[in-house]
Order: structure tokens, then C-alpha cells, then sequence
């Protein structure tokens, strides 16, 4: 098996990444470790530490597994079960669960005894695996599609069009037209608009729901700040006798 972080954290296409998970082996499956788990739960279940699973599997009899939690530090599966006349829900430690062996539970409300196989338990397992990257996927997917919303030319060009015409009005005022003056207005100029793009993409969800002209002042107060940060550092000289 690959690393297991690699498939389910890294970028890269979502058919590729579900094909992976199902090709792993039900010996590989039962060998994940419990912190790997808590680490999904943790990206993928919010603040409520629970994951929830959408396409749940079971023993092929009398119960599901329905999801993951982290409760005190502590990692347990909920067994959904179904009895002769109603069903319910029972907490299980994860430790226990996916011991070596067979797992048995005997759920005294419904007087149902619950057993679950190595392969069974293996498919829970990659049920969980397959949640996440369902999850990360559809997660990533909104975030991009926010991202170019936030970026619209509408919203992005007055920006860079009103900083640029005020760069050309102050290097003309100041006669600052030199070949440091032409090198850092071009160049900070293209540096102020990386990080203004790479503002947009890391800070997307707590830009949701600004208005067009509270975006427009936020971006021109970033892309004044990269600018000037570009200004202040950028070292002429050593650029000019590195060309040389």
C-alpha cells in the first residue's frame, strides 16, 4: 500500500484516489493505525469530531457502521443494529473493534448478538477511508469554485487597475523613473498580485458574504502591503551585479 497520508491528503484526481482505497488489501485495511483515523476525523468531521458515513456497511445481517468519533481524546465506532421489532445504536471503543479476530457483542436492549469478520471489519474500514476523500474532495471542489467567485475579474481588475495608475502617477511625480524605480514598479507589481491571489485562496471562507466593496478595500489594502513589503526588500544592487 501507499502512504496512506499521500492518497488521502494530497491533491490529485478523486476517481484516482477511490480506485486506490479499493484496491487495498483486508490485511492492510486492519493494519491502520488508530491515530491515522483520528487525523481524518480531525479534517474531516469539523467541530462535532464525529464522521458521520454516507455509504455505510456492515456484517450482512443485523447491523451498519455509521461513524467515527473522538470523544476525550478517545476514538470509538457507532454499530447501528436492527432488531426483530426496532433497533438502535451502541458505542464501541475503535481498539476494540478492530482487534485481531473476530468481534462479538451481545446488545442486551434488543437481544441481538452482533459479529463482525476480519473482511467485514476491513470494510468498514475502507468505508471510513472512502468518507474521507468523498469529503476532501467535495470540501476542495466548493473551496476552488469560491476562490474564482472571489477572484472575478469584476471584483479583482479595479484593484490592480487603480494601483497600477497610481504607481504610474507617483513614479512620474517623483521622477522616480530610475532602473531601480522601473525594475521594483514591474516587478512588485506582479509580486503584489501573486499575493494578493494567494491571500484569496488561503483566507476564501472568511471573505464568504463580503460585499463587493469591503472585498475591493480588503484587496487593495493587501496588494499595497505586498508592494511595499517588495519595495522595502528588494535589493537592487545584487540583482544588478548578478546580471553583470
Amino acid at each position: 500500500m501507499e502512504n496512506l497520508n499521500d492518497i488521502l491528503f494530497t491533491q490529485g484526481d478523486y476517481q484516482d484516489k477511490y480506485a486506490e482505497i479499493n484496491r487495498i488489501s483486508t490485511d492492510e485495511l486492519l493494519s491502520i493505525s488508530e491515530n491515522t483515523i483520528k487525523e481524518i476525523v480531525s479534517r474531516c468531521a469539523g467541530e462535532s469530531q464525529t464522521l458521520w458515513i454516507e455509504k455505510r456497511v456492515g456484517n450482512d445481517w443485523n447491523s451498519l457502521i455509521e461513524n467515527v468519533s473522538v470523544n476525550n481524546g478517545k476514538l470509538y465506532v457507532s454499530i447501528y443494529v436492527q432488531g426483530a421489532k426496532t433497533d438502535t445504536s451502541q458505542s464501541e471503543r475503535f481498539s476494540t473493534f478492530f482487534q485481531s479476530g473476530e468481534y462479538v457483542s451481545n446488545n442486551n436492549r434488543l437481544w441481538e448478538t452482533i459479529r463482525y469478520n476480519e473482511r467485514q471489519k476491513a470494510e468498514a474500514m475502507r468505508s471510513i477511508l472512502l468518507e474521507c476523500i468523498y469529503r476532501l474532495h467535495n470540501d476542495e471542489a466548493k473551496r476552488r469554485q469560491l476562490v474564482a467567485k472571489l477572484s472575478h475579474y469584476t471584483i479583482i481588475n479595479p484593484v490592480k487597475n487603480h494601483f497600477y495608475r497610481k504607481l504610474d502617477l507617483w513614479h512620474n511625480q517623483l521622477s522616480k523613473y530610475s532602473s531601480r524605480g522601473s525594475v521594483v514598479k514591474n516587478n512588485g507589481y506582479h509580486h503584489a498580485e501573486k499575493q494578493l491571489q494567494d491571500y484569496i485562496d488561503k483566507n476564501a471562507y472568511n471573505l464568504l458574504g463580503k460585499t463587493t466593496e469591503e472585498l475591493q478595500k480588503i484587496y487593495t489594502n493587501v496588494f499595497q502591503d505586498a508592494y511595499d513589503e517588495f519595495d522595502k526588500n528588494f535589493d537592487f544592487d545584487k540583482m544588478f551585479s548578478a546580471c553583470s
